[in-house]
């Protein structure tokens, strides 16, 4: 995909406490597995070399949960102010990679409530920013660009000096659009915040815990000016 000089590094952001929810959208089943573990998979096969998930909420039991699937190439990260939202969790985990970050390395921010999004798009984010050598590549939604996003070691560095109630999607939509690569991938839009939302992606079987993928179909696909590439 491409000569392995960057380390890709992926933080996930899964520190939240699903009050509209009412249960840890990070445990749910997803066609038989958590859905913070589908999307750690999806991102080690994107091409992330390092996977750092940003835990808050129900940290013992997401913890518990990662450590039964198996050994996987993960650091965790406590945030203890995720009540503060998903800003706070995005310092916790820029804090704790700086100290090693390097020039050429490469960080991609995502979420873990969205998993129609494919090992695709966050191959291509990676992409954008390392062979493109765009100073960030984001997701294209009808406000602006947002998360998942890839950021340059520099762009990272510049998002440490953020206030701690302002997030990525800000940053990017305050950067000038000729900096930032914006893919559309309308699955992004497919988010797991109420109830009413895992009834649309996907029917619950009969069996308990387990998920079935239920097909959404796709919207048209054309350019569009601005922000849509």
């Amino acid at each position: 995909m491409w000569t392995k000089q960057s380390l890709n590094i992926a933080i996930i952001l899964a520190a939240g406490g699903s009050t509209r929810l009412s249960q840890p959208k990070q445990l749910i089943q997803w066609n038989g597995r958590r859905l913070l573990q589908h999307v750690i998979e999806q991102l080690t096969q994107s091409g992330a070399d390092r996977v750092i998930v940003v835990l808050g909420a129900f940290q013992q039991r997401i913890y518990n949960s990662l450590m039964v699937t198996g050994p996987n190439q993960i650091e965790i990260v406590v945030n203890d102010d995720w009540t503060r939202g998903q800003a706070s969790s995005l310092a916790t985990a820029i804090a704790y990679i700086v100290p090693e970050l390097r020039d050429e390395d490469v960080v991609l921010v995502t979420v873990c409530d969205a998993p129609l999004i494919s090992i695709d798009h966050y191959g291509r984010l990676y992409e954008a920013v390392i062979l493109r050598h765009f100073y960030s590549a984001a997701t294209a939604y009808k406000n602006g660009p947002g998360v998942p996003a890839c950021f340059s070691s520099a762009a990272i560095l510049s998002l440490t000096e953020l206030a701690g109630d302002v997030g990525a999607k800000q940053w990017l939509r305050n950067q000038p659009i000729e900096s930032i690569k914006v893919l559309r991938c309308p699955e992004a839009e497919n988010d797991i915040d109420r109830l009413e939302d895992l009834r649309h992606l996907f029917p619950i079987s009969t069996e308990p815990g387990v998920a079935v993928i239920h097909p959404i179909r796709k919207p048209e696909l054309g350019r569009r000016p601005g922000w849509y590439q």
